[in-house]
C-alpha cells in the first residue's frame, strides 16, 4: 500500500472532522462511543464535534445514532464528476500508456451507465480513436464493472436486472451469466480489486481494469488497459497489473484517499 501522506500542513481539528464524517458515512449509524473507538480519540471530542455537525446538517441525531445529513447530499450535488475529473485523469492516462505499452482509459459510472472520461491511445504508430463521453452498459466493460463491484453491495441488483447490453457484457463467457453468476462475479471482483475481461481468441481485445478511490474510501471512477489478446500472456497481464495499480495509488492519493483500502492485487496462479 501506498505510505500515509504527511499531515504536517493539515489543520488536526478540520482533520478530525472530515474523518468523523467520512466513518459515519462508511460505517453508520453509529453512537459516539462506537465513532470514537473507530477514530481512537476521546468519546467527549467526538461528541463536541457530533453536536458540532449535527447543528450544521452534516449528520443527524436518531436517539444517540449518528448518520449522513441532508448538507452531505446538497454538498455533493455540486460535484460531477464527468466534468471534474477528466482533467485530471489525462496526465495519469498518459503515464500509464507509456508504462504498459497499451491503451488506457478512464470511466464513471453515473446513474446506470459507465461514461468514459478519459482516453490515451497505446504508443505507437497505430492509433486508435477514443469514445470518451459515449455512455455504455456498466457491465458490459471491465472498467465499468470494476466500479460497480468496488461500490454498495446493496445497488448492484439494480445494474444485474436491467442489463441491456447482453452481446458484449457476455463477450467473456461461453454462456450467457444467470443473475446470481453475475452477483458473484461481481463479489469476485470486489475480493480481488481488478477485473479481467478476456474474450477468447486472439483477435479478441482483453481488458484489465482497478478502481480509483477518493476521500473516505469511496470508488469515483476506474482505470483500465486494453491489450490486443495475442498479447495477452500471463507475463503482460502481470506487468499491465502492476502498471494500474501503480497509476490508481497515485491518483487516489490525488483524490484525497490516504490509504488505498485494499492491497495489491495479484493475478492468480495458471497451472
Amino acid at each position: 500500500m501506498p505510505p500515509v501522506r504527511s499531515r504536517s500542513n493539515q489543520v488536526q481539528s478540520v482533520n478530525r472532522a472530515l474523518r468523523l464524517l467520512e466513518t459515519v458515512g462508511a460505517r453508520g449509524p453509529l453512537t459516539a462511543v462506537q465513532a470514537a473507538a473507530e477514530l481512537g480519540l476521546a468519546v467527549s471530542t467526538v461528541h463536541n464535534m457530533l453536536r458540532t455537525l449535527v447543528a450544521r446538517g452534516y449528520l443527524l441525531n436518531s436517539d444517540g445514532r449518528y448518520h449522513v445529513g441532508p448538507a452531505v447530499t446538497v454538498l455533493a450535488s455540486q460535484w460531477d464528476p464527468a466534468g471534474a475529473l477528466p482533467g485530471l485523469v489525462q496526465p495519469t492516462l498518459e503515464r500509464l500508456s507509456q508504462r504498459s505499452g497499451h491503451a488506457a482509459l478512464a470511466a464513471v459510472v453515473v446513474g446506470r451507465s459507465a461514461q468514459l472520461i478519459g482516453f490515451r491511445s497505446a504508443p505507437g504508430p497505430l492509433v486508435a480513436t477514443s469514445a470518451r463521453g459515449m455512455s455504455v452498459d456498466p457491465l458490459a466493460l471491465a472498467v465499468g464493472r470494476v466500479v460497480v463491484a468496488c461500490s454498495r453491495e446493496r445497488d448492484w441488483p439494480m445494474f444485474v436486472d436491467t442489463l441491456t447490453d447482453l452481446e458484449d457484457a457476455n463477450a467473456d463467457v461461453a454462456q450467457p451469466r444467470t443473475r446470481e453468476q453475475w452477483l458473484d462475479h461481481l463479489r469476485a471482483i470486489a475480493a480481488s480489486g481488478f477485473c479481467l475481461k478476456q474474450p477468447p481468441g486472439p483477435d479478441a481485445v482483453v481488458a484489465l481494469a482497478v478502481p480509483v478511490w477518493a476521500s473516505g474510501g469511496g470508488v469515483v471512477c476506474g482505470l483500465a488497459c486494453s491489450i490486443p489478446g495475442y498479447q495477452a500472456s500471463a507475463d503482460e497481464l502481470a506487468a499491465t497489473l502492476d502498471a494500474l495499480w501503480e497509476s490508481t495509488a497515485t491518483l487516489s492519493g490525488q483524490l484525497g484517499c490516504e490509504r488505498v483500502p485494499i492491497s495489491k492485487p495479484r493475478l492468480p496462479s495458471t497451472p
